[in-house]
């Protein structure tokens, strides 16, 4: 039987639960900084980013327009305007939208890729400002990845986890990791072919997309932030 406002009660009961959850976890990270084992959630409050342009009119308009008012000058350029929104852990996040409208420009500040200059809002993690050290819980992945085409995948994920793991890993356990990244995104079976590019044949479109998310899912991150994660997976 499905009572009158179920819904909204329903509704109410998984906001609770997951305000109790951000509680823990903001509670968790004040005694101690973000693990990569633990969940985290992100927040953004009132994004917005602009960028200053240069305006450039040539002798020929201002003579052509001499009635109105054409300048040179810089022109600021609003790219995303009030943005708010939240990731919870455990859950996909799909931002979707028209080209150019800034789903990667946000993706870049979500995940600390862009400088101050033009950036107004607040983006927390666990409910508290980014730094440098907490940043290494948040991987992204590129649209356009840049691989050694010379290099095989296993080469390309073991020298990767030889620079981005700790270094209290043994060897053996980085190889350790590798292998059980290359097994978790079904790359095992081209683990010993060139990564190649234009000019030179080796794996495919999907397999080097899923190369790209593996490099990244080394490091065993609490969120991960994909641009264009699907392009190319069905090659």
């Amino acid at each position: 039987t499905k009572f009158e406002g179920s819904d909204d009660i329903n509704d109410l009961s998984i906001q609770l639960e997951r305000s109790a959850k951000r509680t823990e976890l903001i509670q968790s990270t004040e005694k101690g900084s973000t693990s990569a084992k633990n969940p985290a959630y992100v927040e953004w409050h009132g994004i917005n980013y602009s960028i200053s342009e240069e305006h450039n009119v040539s002798w020929w308009n201002k003579i052509r327009n001499s009635d109105s008012k054409l300048e040179s000058g810089k022109h600021v350029r609003k790219i995303i305007e009030n943005i708010h929104g939240c990731a919870n852990p455990g859950e996909v996040l799909a931002i979707m939208g028209p080209s150019g409208c800034g789903k990667t420009t946000l993706l870049n500040l979500l995940g600390d890729r862009v400088g101050s200059k033009g950036v107004q809002g607040t983006i927390t993690l666990n409910g508290h400002k980014i730094t440098k050290k907490s940043k290494r819980f948040v991987a992204y992945c590129t649209q356009d990845d840049i691989f050694y085409p010379h290099l095989t995948v296993k080469e390309t994920l073991g020298y990767t986890a030889r620079l981005r793991l700790p270094r209290e890993l043994s060897r053996r356990d980085k190889l350790k990791q590798v292998e059980n990244t290359m097994a978790l995104l079904n790359l095992t079976k081209c683990a010993d072919t060139i990564i190649g590019d234009q000019a030179i044949r080796g794996i495919s479109g999907g397999e080097r997309k899923r190369t790209n998310i593996a490099s990244e899912l080394l490091t065993d991150p609490s969120v991960i932030l994909l641009d264009e994660p699907t392009s190319g997976l069905g090659e």
